[in-house]
């Protein structure tokens, strides 16, 4: 009789182990699947980034990735948004070494279709494809790959990591 109950016990005890473990796998697979399906996706044909054979012969070595942060504070990441920060980043294949660098977002460049302006208003006007153009073609870069954020995106990163605390002090003049 007591070997039975036991028996009973220790099954509820394994029951509700593996419920457990199917709730914590299938939150999870849940979370991951809601942040993969918030990923915009655009399709940008390689001709379309005006990167020129002797750059690409060049830059054999590196992979140059456009990072474009945006004045959107909603999920269009679209036309209409200009670039506010502009950073590449620069992996060499040989050495493993990453480096960022920014570019200003006032940097006055010829954007195709539109003349001299401020390289900003390149993401503004055509979006990824005509900003990945404009920094291959005034910066002789190979840039195919992109990715872009929204204030939003920032804001939350900033929170996750343990967020920022200003103290802000009033001094009145006498």
């Amino acid at each position: 009789m007591k070997k039975k109950k036991g028996l009973k016990i220790f099954g509820i005890v394994v029951l509700l182990l593996i419920t457990l473990l199917m709730a914590i796998v299938g939150g999870t697979y849940w979370f991951i699947q809601d942040k993969l399906n918030k990923i915009q996706r655009i399709d940008i044909k390689e001709e379309e980034l005006k990167v020129s054979t002797k750059v690409e012969a060049d830059l054999i070595d590196y992979r140059n990735i456009a990072i474009f942060g945006v004045d959107s504070r909603d999920d269009n990441l679209d036309k209409g948004n200009r670039s506010d920060c502009i950073i590449i980043a620069s992996l060499n294949n040989k050495t493993k070494e990453v480096k960022l660098v920014s570019v200003y977002r006032d940097t006055y460049v010829q954007i195709e279709g539109h003349g001299l302006d401020k390289i900003t208003h390149a993401y503004s006007y055509g979006s990824a494809p005509l900003a990945i153009s404009t920094l291959n073609t005034n910066f002789d870069l190979n840039i195919k790959e992109f990715v872009t954020v929204n204030f939003d995106v920032v804001a939350e990163a900033v929170d996750k990591l343990g967020g920022i605390t200003i103290d802000i002090e009033s001094r009145r003049r006498t």
